[in-house]
């Protein structure tokens, strides 16, 4: 009977302390976010900047940078479609290309729009990830290093790439002549309607 109480009450206090552990790692992130320096692993900083956990000082790696400023200059000037601009440039995926148009990493500033939360509910008693809140409003912080871009340009692309969403969407919902282009078919001869 000792044994059991003992044994309860010491597992009791070991997750008291991993909680302990877990929220005194999670504000010191917190702190680092704020403080301008990297709080995470280098893999979840987008391609062209690094930083230096010894020095604490942020870097721009070349030749990524200087696509990503190549990138933004040919958007403002001849307003190209993702694809080809990621095509030009020699991105493997177009998507890249548009998440690091969006990223105001490059005029010095690095955004955090989530915050850790509660963990999903676990199957099987396996440990789970925490999900991913949204912040009420994005932590901006400036960081320590030499913008590639003037905060002008970065609005100026911002305003391209949303107006082209608003320009497809309004576009689809308009009725257009050819909606059923290939989808209907002939009940004579089975080919296609055009």
């Amino acid at each position: 009977d000792s044994g059991f109480i003992e044994t309860i009450i010491t597992s009791m206090m070991a997750g008291l302390d991993r909680r302990r552990i877990l929220q005194n790692t999670q504000t010191a992130k917190e702190a680092n976010r704020r403080r301008g320096r990297c709080p995470s692993a280098k893999i979840t900083l987008p391609q062209g900047v690094d930083f230096d956990l010894k020095t604490g000082k942020w870097c721009w790696l070349e030749p990524f940078a200087s696509r990503i400023r190549e990138a933004f200059k040919i958007l403002i000037a001849e307003q190209p479609s993702i694809r080809s601009l990621a095509g030009r440039l020699g991105y493997p995926c177009a998507r890249t290309l548009y998440n690091q148009l969006r990223n105001p990493i490059w005029t010095g500033i690095r955004e955090y729009k989530y915050r850790r939360g509660e963990k999903y509910p676990s199957k099987n008693g396996r440990q789970r990830d925490r999900r991913k809140v949204l912040r009420a409003e994005p932590l901006a912080v400036k960081i320590d290093i030499q913008p590639l871009l003037t905060q002008g340009e970065f609005a100026r692309a911002q305003e391209i790439l949303a107006n082209r969403k608003n320009e497809w969407i309004s576009s689809r919902a308009q009725e257009s002549r050819f909606e059923s282009t290939g989808i209907i078919y002939c009940g004579r001869c089975g080919k296609r309607m055009y």
